[in-house]
């Protein structure tokens, strides 16, 4: 798969990472292979991506940076709150320096399975726009431990806006959205991850080109391939 943000339309639009693109779909054979058999002999694909930021286990997303001072504040508070206690026996200062290391391991412990959660999800997420349908795939396993993709297409439709949610370095456009991710939940995973805020998947869940580079720009090129096909 070609790298960055590249794709093919059929008008020339402008990019601050990629000047023109030309007329001619991506061929078949230059795709990632988590794409074969998803797309027909007749679909023109015009653009494939991943994630750019929240692959890796420290490049943290959305709230999760939130939680993770806010332990690391905790374990602070709770350290010179028991330092600073006048313990009435060398047992009882024992006691409470093993249950402050034992809750000092629990945070670290959490903050471990919140970045390597969300590093899971999102490095097993890609991206793809024909001329009708954008499309995700969350790769993962299932309840035998075998690896599979699960497909999401999302057919343009009139007049849906294209939302854009704010990222710590990229921002994410919403190209549909799901009334249930039970389809797409592996081991519960699913779309979210410890990233999201609280309240962004009550109701319905958004489904997100996420953490991509020039977001205004795919947002505006899915709005015209939509208007392109209504028209």
């Amino acid at each position: 798969m070609r790298s960055g943000l590249q794709y093919n339309s059929t008008a020339t639009i402008k990019l601050s990472i990629l000047v023109t693109v030309n007329n001619q779909p991506i061929p078949h054979n230059q795709l990632d292979p988590i794409w074969e058999g998803v797309f027909s002999e007749d679909d023109r694909v015009l653009w494939c991506g991943r994630p750019k930021h929240g692959r890796n286990f420290w490049e943290f997303e959305g709230q999760e940076l939130v939680l993770h001072r806010s332990m690391l504040v905790g374990c602070v508070i709770i350290w010179i709150v028991g330092l600073l206690d006048d313990h009435n026996s060398f047992d009882g200062a024992i006691f409470s320096y093993m249950f402050l290391m034992l809750l000092t391991i629990g945070g670290f412990l959490f903050f471990w399975f919140l970045a390597s959660s969300r590093a899971y999800v999102m490095s097993n997420l890609f991206y793809a726009v024909t001329e009708d349908c954008a499309y995700i795939i969350r790769r993962d396993g299932n309840f035998r431990m075998a690896s599979r993709r699960y497909v999401l297409s999302f057919p343009f439709q009139r007049a849906y806006a294209y939302l854009i949610y704010p990222g710590r370095k990229y921002d994410s456009v919403q190209v549909g959205s799901l009334l249930t991710d039970d389809k797409v939940q592996p081991f519960g995973f699913g779309l979210r991850h410890p990233g999201w805020p609280v309240g962004r998947a009550v109701g319905v869940v958004p489904a997100l080109f996420e953490s991509i580079e020039c977001a205004d720009e795919m947002q505006s090129w899915l709005q015209k391939l939509t208007d392109e096909l209504h028209n």
